[in-house]
């Protein structure tokens, strides 16, 4: 077993889609060398391995074998309890 990081492209220098890319890229290439993959990330990682299992959905149940998102940034909305507390309350 491996762990594999990915240091991908940051904003504000490299502009969106660069992040998911330089992540796309890593895993097209260990899918190609036929390794089992679980996903991994928190907050924005969470969010990008999201992204990366969406894309190659395709390999779920082969090769993807999950995911483990840690408090990822899913619903583009801004109605959740958290993002309306007044921020002395943190």
């Amino acid at each position: 077993m491996n762990l594999v990081s990915v240091d991908y492209r940051l904003a504000p220098e490299h502009q969106y889609p660069c992040d998911i890319k330089d992540c796309l890229s890593l895993v097209d290439d260990l899918l190609a060398q036929g390794k089992f993959i679980i996903l991994v990330g928190d907050s924005a990682g969470a969010n990008l391995a999201a992204c990366v299992a969406n894309a190659r959905s395709n390999y779920t149940q082969t090769q993807l074998l999950g995911q483990i998102l840690i408090y990822p940034v899913l619903a583009h909305n801004e109605l959740t309890k958290s993002m309306n507390m007044p921020m002395h309350l943190y």
